[in-house]
């Protein structure tokens, strides 16, 4: 495996928390599987050992995953003087956020509407089993992330195996859109013009579209709105849970000076007492 020196970066939390569902802990070893890459992550103190599959020694797309090419510290430099976010801090040092593949955000997000954390990586790991592409890691055979372009040339009884129910038909309709090319140059629109594309979509609402847009296509200045983060707003911030969805993101935006997704994560695992 490869070594780098990566002394501030909480795997745990990172990989195993609220905002991505493809890793698994095995042993001391993260395994994650993305559409176009397994991954195998493990740390021995201040450093990681990674491999990438099946293209092997791939820096440029853990890179990019990882988002190393951040400057952690100067990020938190940018998060406002307050002991809810001086708690979270405390509690989890080195949280990161990832970025993730575009198509992998909106499949593992339009399973998500009413579903635990749990269920959700139960649903995709069903999806996985269903489309995804074998490959072989380290003399096994294992399954990558299922894509959009399998998926749309199933059917929606087929989906309906995974146990994502009611979202089958979301997704289905959303594999086709995506065939087409609909989201082709959506990293190149901006905030708003990306959200109200994505909310073109059957099951896409704010929330799910602010997911995709923070945990992709790297706008970090939202924090999703789900039901631990409105209890933040109100019951830290005082920010009513009457007020409008724009409105309240302008608020952290402002608050949050621009990194309110980094900030919102370490808040979001705080309340919710991730483990």
């Amino acid at each position: 495996m490869n070594k780098l020196y990566l002394p501030l970066f909480d795997l745990r939390t990172s990989l195993l928390g609220g905002q991505s569902f493809g890793w698994d802990l095995v042993g001391d070893t993260f395994h994650g599987f993305t559409s176009d890459r397994y991954l195998k992550i493990r740390r021995k103190r201040d450093y990681i050992f990674w491999q990438t599959y099946p293209v092997k020694d791939d820096y440029q797309f853990l890179a990019k995953y990882l988002r190393l090419d951040d400057e952690y510290e100067d990020i938190l430099k940018r998060f406002p003087k307050d002991k809810y976010v001086d708690r979270a801090r405390s509690n989890f040092p080195g949280l990161r956020l990832l970025s993730q593949d575009f198509e992998d955000t909106l499949l593992e997000y339009l399973c998500a509407t009413n579903k635990s954390i749990k269920a959700i990586r139960v649903c995709i790991r069903k999806l996985r089993d269903l489309y995804g592409e074998v490959i072989n890691v380290d003399g096994e055979r294992v399954k990558l992330f299922p894509k959009f372009e399998d998926i749309s040339i199933s059917d929606i009884d087929t989906i309906a195996k995974s146990g994502a129910g009611f979202r089958s038909k979301y997704i289905f309709n959303a594999s086709q859109l995506v065939r087409k090319g609909v989201f082709k140059n959506i990293e190149d629109l901006s905030y708003r013009e990306a959200k109200e594309l994505l909310k073109g979509l059957n099951g896409v609402g704010d929330k799910v579209a602010d997911c995709i847009l923070l945990y992709s296509l790297r706008h970090d200045h939202v924090i999703p709105l789900d039901v631990w983060v409105k209890r933040i707003m109100d019951q830290y911030y005082g920010v009513s849970q009457k007020m409008k969805y724009d409105d309240v993101q302008g608020w952290i935006s402002s608050y949050f000076n621009g990194v309110g997704g980094w900030a919102g994560q370490m808040l979001f695992e705080d309340i919710r007492g991730f483990k």
